[in-house]
């Protein structure tokens, strides 16, 4: 990442956070005492939507609460260890890519452009275009409990989610993060919030990008 992405891009964006980059992290704060009372309760005991179905999978078992809990240290029991340098030093693409809304936007345009943005080439045309079409589809994903598709390791929502067009992709990430991008319009997103949400899909990131489309047509 760092050779084939960050340097060649110039995009803060990084996995294994070198040690002098370490003052400009901000720190993580994890879900509200009472947004667990209030918000998060309630929907775990009478929702019939998909919070409330995660939920009930994280407390009772299932591949949710796999998904969710583990590694013990850095579930979510452990969200706040994020806030370590030990951690930030780690390289987990699962879990601690570090960046900023510019770098990561950045990194979705070059996709979001056939692969190339300011005379620099990221990736082949070619290889964007299997990321176009959905090459996995769930009505009901075991983890996430609501209709989710894969494209490589892209999440290819539903048109009513993120975007209209089929053929963008992205990845959400824990808390209501976004890096998303719809070649179709040429069109990259990146939210880097760091007071996280308790959604599945959060609405802030859907907001966003909603306005990005009103600003597009306008």
């Amino acid at each position: 990442l760092d050779r084939e992405v960050r340097k060649r891009l110039n995009a803060d964006v990084f996995l294994g956070l070198p040690a002098d980059e370490e003052a400009r992290v901000s720190d993580i704060f994890p879900v509200s005492g009472s947004d667990r009372l209030f918000k998060i309760l309630p929907r775990l005991l009478f929702s019939r939507r998909t919070e409330g179905r995660v939920y009930r999978k994280v407390l009772f078992g299932g591949d949710s609460a796999t998904a969710f809990k583990h590694p013990r240290d850095l579930g979510i029991h452990g969200v706040k260890n994020f806030n370590l340098a030990s951690v930030h030093a780690m390289e987990l693409p699962w879990g601690n890519g570090i960046g900023n809304a510019r770098g990561l936007a950045k990194v979705y345009a070059a996709l979001a452009c056939g692969g190339k943005i300011e005379d620099t080439r990221l990736v082949s045309e070619q290889a964007i275009t299997p990321l176009l079409e959905r090459q996995s589809w769930s009505d009901r994903d075991r983890v996430l409990c609501k209709p989710q598709g894969w494209s490589q390791g892209f999440a290819k929502e539903d048109t009513k989610i993120f975007s209209p067009n089929k053929e963008s992709f992205g990845h959400p990430g824990a808390g209501g993060a976004l890096g998303w991008c719809d070649p179709t319009q040429q069109l990259s997103i990146g939210y880097v919030p760091n007071k996280m949400a308790f959604h599945i899909r959060s609405p802030r990131a859907r907001a966003l990008v909603a306005a990005a489309y009103r600003s597009l047509a306008d």
